[in-house]
């Protein structure tokens, strides 16, 4: 069964159309598929949302967020441990701050062993390789048309 996780930089093009967004919009309607983001997410893609679009556009895309999140996607909550794994992260691979929570969040999924092929879905290359690295799949949907 598939399963991704989606970094905000790969999410938001669900609600604002960009380079990639069919890519996002195909793996978050596969029924079979199971899609995580980082509880993180949330502010990051609303900002997104509300930076780059009319307050009414900000508003519409932000209520269907809202229901992919009660419908679609499952949330990996941050405590202190991940935290942690995202400080050790980002020694290891010098990331920003939120990309090593967004990494930490989704090795927390890869390593529970449900989902032996979660692919990390993000539109930074250097997160992506990040990713990699770390024994994850990734996909970057800006190579989608």
């Amino acid at each position: 069964m598939a399963a991704y996780f989606f970094d905000s930089s790969a999410l938001v093009k669900r609600y604002i159309v960009e380079a990639g967004a069919a890519y996002v919009n195909s793996a978050l309607t596969d029924r079979l598929a199971s899609r995580f983001i980082a509880h993180l997410t949330l502010a990051e893609v609303t900002a997104a949302m509300v930076r780059r679009l009319t307050s009414d556009a900000a508003a519409a895309a932000i209520a269907r967020f809202v229901l992919d999140i009660d419908l679609v996607l499952l949330t990996v909550n941050m405590d202190n441990e991940l935290v942690e794994d995202a400080v050790a992260l980002i020694q290891l691979h010098k990331l920003r701050g939120c990309d090593a929570l967004q990494l930490a969040a989704a090795l927390r999924v890869f390593a529970s062993g449900y989902y032996p092929d979660l692919v990390f879905v993000c539109a930074g290359d250097e997160l992506n390789r990040a990713a990699v690295a770390e024994g994850l799949a990734a996909e970057n949907p800006n190579r989608y048309p």
